[in-house]
């Protein structure tokens, strides 16, 4: 019996044996098909397509990371004066829940760089000096409770914040929203002082 091998070009990874035998016809049989060399190839493939998308996620992940970095510091860069105020007036007309208070210290500017052109978003960032009736009122009508957060004011503000804890809820924030100005509120009850972190335009 004789056998003559024929091998097939290497993209088919296969091997051809023919076995013949005297006064009988020829019969091909596939007697080996080199797996080993489709499973190198194989995870040859697999590694490089996982490299691709590890390198894609790693990128998108840095892309999503520096754009939230970049709103965040942009939403948080406040601009102004420095000037400390003390009228009440330009507080309760914008905020007629806050009645007739006792006292304000408060600080104003605009968001981002006032010498870009377009409207304006501006800040308020304002302690308010309560009397006992109105702390007991917003205390009992919005029910705000303590949530372990200090207001966020700019630095010229921070030495005017009471020492806390303080109260806030989504209902004593509704009540400081009228018209194109809303507030994040902070009661700090045994002081009688709000802080409003307030944005308008």
């Amino acid at each position: 019996m004789r056998r003559r091998r024929t091998e097939i070009p290497a993209e088919t990874s296969m091997i051809f044996e023919t076995m013949t035998r005297p006064g009988q016809p020829e019969k091909a049989v596939i007697v080996k098909t080199t797996q080993s060399r489709w499973r190198l190839t194989l995870s040859k493939v697999t590694t490089g397509v996982l490299a691709v998308l590890c390198v894609c996620i790693t990128a998108s992940c840095q892309a999503s990371t520096g754009n939230e970095g970049s709103r965040g510091s942009a939403e948080a860069q406040k601009s102004g004066s420095g000037e400390l105020h003390t009228d009440a007036e330009p507080l309760t007309k914008r905020f007629s829940v806050l009645k007739t208070p006792v006292g304000v210290q408060w600080m104003s500017g605009t968001y981002g760089n006032p010498r870009n052109p377009g409207p304006s978003t501006y800040w308020i960032d304002a302690v308010i000096t309560l009397d006992n009736n109105q702390t007991s009122d917003l205390a009992t009508s919005y029910s705000p409770g303590p949530n372990g957060q200090t207001p966020s004011v700019v630095d010229g503000m921070k030495k005017h914040l009471p020492p806390g804890p303080f109260l806030s809820s989504d209902a004593l924030d509704g009540a400081f929203k009228q018209g194109n100005w809303w507030a994040r509120a902070y009661l700090n009850p045994q002081s009688h002082k709000l802080v409003l972190v307030a944005t308008g335009t």
